[in-house]
């Protein structure tokens, strides 16, 4: 018996620029990639909106980032500020996206 595992590839959407998701999903579409890290300023965002670009475009939200977030950082507020958890946690609810906690 042999088991195939299928990966899922994805790209984040900050490569592409101030593209707006539109152009940017279709690009990453069209390149094959099944999924994105999600770059996004999450106090300028419809959830809805943003679920319904990537679902025209066959694309799964992998992860998300907050644009106002600067991971690599060594700033602390830039890293994570008091709003950053909570407002990651309600977006991630509302775009249905999965849970990552390893870079916080």
């Amino acid at each position: 018996m042999s088991i195939s595992i299928q990966r899922k590839i994805g790209v984040t959407t900050w490569i592409f620029g101030q593209n707006k998701l539109e152009k940017t999903a279709n690009i990453i579409s069209e390149m094959g990639f099944d999924g994105v890290e999600l770059y996004v300023d999450i106090n300028q965002t419809q959830p809805q909106n943003v679920k319904n670009i990537l679902a025209d475009n066959g694309l799964e939200i992998f992860s998300m980032t907050p644009s106002n977030v600067d991971l690599g950082s060594s700033d602390r507020l830039m890293v994570c500020d008091d709003n950053f958890l909570p407002m990651k946690l309600i977006h991630h609810f509302k775009l249905d996206a999965p849970l990552d906690f390893s870079r916080i």
